[in-house]
């Protein structure tokens, strides 16, 4: 179960879904990470995050296959622009409705909407690594979304700050 279970189970409150279903993937993450080890490779925490990433992308490919459904994408324009994303993971949607607004612009979108406060304003985590839990994206990209919004709008910024967007994580 994630840290923030109960941020999801208040995002579905809201939503108010027609039906919600729960895939426990933790066997199929373990299964690949086992098949590897097998072949001679150890996964590192990064790593097996980025495979617990693909494991939901999968099962929610086969529930939108067999439901006629998509799957959408809470990627983002920040994300893209710094590969702050998992390859066939997260990053691998039908859709991502929240991608022309940055990330601070999503923030204030979302509020107008009655969602809960503490779920739009909740400091984005991906919350994969097991040696990092609940690990804050701006520590993990070294620059806040603020400085990537701004970067992507061609405002003037700190070299500094400039370069760690262009070099992506």
């Amino acid at each position: 179960m994630q840290a923030d279970e109960q941020d999801c189970q208040d995002a579905i409150a809201f939503i108010q879904p027609d039906r919600v279903l729960t895939v426990n993937i933790k066997a199929a993450v373990l299964a690949s990470e086992q098949a590897l080890r097998e072949a001679g490779i150890e996964l590192s925490d990064f790593v097996r995050g980025n495979e617990k990433a693909r494991e939901r992308m999968k099962a929610q490919y086969s529930i939108a296959g067999m439901t006629k459904g998509v799957v959408v994408g809470t990627d983002h324009a920040a994300e893209a622009i710094t590969g702050f994303f998992t390859k066939y993971g997260d990053g691998g949607t039908d859709i991502n409705p929240i991608f022309p607004p940055e990330q601070t612009s999503g923030q204030t979108a979302a509020g107008p909407s009655r969602c809960p406060e503490h779920l739009y304003k909740k400091l984005p985590t991906a919350d994969l690594e097991d040696d990092r839990p609940s690990l804050p994206d701006e520590v993990a990209l070294g620059v806040t979304y603020e400085n990537i919004d701004d970067y992507l709008e061609g405002k003037t910024l700190d070299p500094s700050i400039a370069k760690t967007i262009e070099a992506g994580i």
